[in-house]
Formats: structure tokens, sequence, C-alpha cells
């Protein structure tokens, strides 16, 4: 998938489980520096590891009249859909790439064949093998980081407990626009 915005840049999914995004132009990651052993970095400039195999990838972007800054920081969110069992899209974030921003659920029954933005990026149109097309919107999609524990607990073998409990930033900057 072809950013419309940047010239030499790829986004790639595959049975490896990633999402990786790839300078094309000069084939390294925007330092380009080398690592300790004079060994040329992998080519790709970031890496998502999804959970599941990745079959289509799909940057979310606006329409090419829109000149809205406040959407800049959509370069950075691409959608993914998985090529097996998972039948969701998700939204992943390159500024947070651990956990999707989100989740969409649409009526498939079969692995997902196909994804594209709509023109003011706050839907996803996806299609599936069983011949049935979603629209999924942004706004109806389950906020993972919602769902995750904040706080954790373990034992060692002399029976110590250590624990933790924080508060931790649930937003992730997903702004609805509505034109």
């Amino acid at each position: 998938e072809w950013p419309p915005r940047r010239r030499h840049v790829l986004a790639t999914g595959g049975r490896d489980q990633a999402i990786r995004i790839w300078n094309v132009q000069t084939g390294f990651d925007l330092s380009e520096k080398r690592r300790a052993n004079g060994v040329d970095p992998p080519p790709n400039l970031a890496a998502i590891h999804t959970m599941a195999a990745v079959a289509r990838v799909a940057w979310r972007t606006t329409s090419q009249r829109c000149n809205d800054s406040s959407r800049a920081h959509w370069n950075n969110h691409i959608a993914s859909a998985s090529s097996l069992l998972d039948r969701r899209v998700h939204l992943w974030d390159f500024a947070r790439p651990n956990i999707p921003m989100l989740s969409l659920q649409g009526a498939h029954r079969d692995a997902l064949t196909g994804i594209l933005w709509t023109a003011q990026a706050q839907e996803i149109l996806c299609c599936s093998k069983d011949g049935v097309i979603s629209r999924l919107r942004l706004r109806d999609g389950r906020r993972v980081v919602t769902d995750l524990p904040v706080g954790a607990v373990d034992i060692n073998v002399y029976e110590e407990v250590a624990y933790n409990l924080d508060a931790i930033d649930r937003k992730f900057g997903l702004e609805h626009h509505h034109d």
C-alpha cells in the first residue's frame, strides 16, 4: 500500500504477523545508521507486530482537497486485516505500535479480502470471502486499550510478592471530524 503523500514509503503485511513500513528510495530506515558491527540495518522504517498474518493494509488519509492540519497525525494510522481467523479490521498508530487503536467488527463469516478508507477517513469499507461488504464506522470501534489491566502481580521462588498498580493514559488522539 502506497500512501498518497509519501513518495518513497511503502507499507506491507505478511505471514510473519507484521506490518512493515519501507523506504524504497534508500532501502534503509530514516536515520540510516549502521549497527555496531558495521552491518546495514534492515530496510524497513518501522514494524507493527500483529496477532495474526496480515492480508491487507490501508493508510488512513483524507481526500486530496482537504488541507486540514489537525489531520496530519493520520499519516501514522494504518488499518490491517488478517488473512486467517480474525475477521476484524484493526487501526494502528505507528506512534504507539504495541496495541491497536481500534478494532472494528463487520458482519463477516469468512476471511477479509479487501479494506478501503472512505473519502473522509471516518469509515472503512471491507469485503470478505463470504461475499459480504461492510461499512465500519470508527466511532463504533472497540478501543482495545480500555480492556488492558492497570496492574500486575508476580511471586518469586522465595514467595515474595511484587505488584504494580498504576494509572495509564488511555487516550489515542482519535478525533472525529464531522465535515
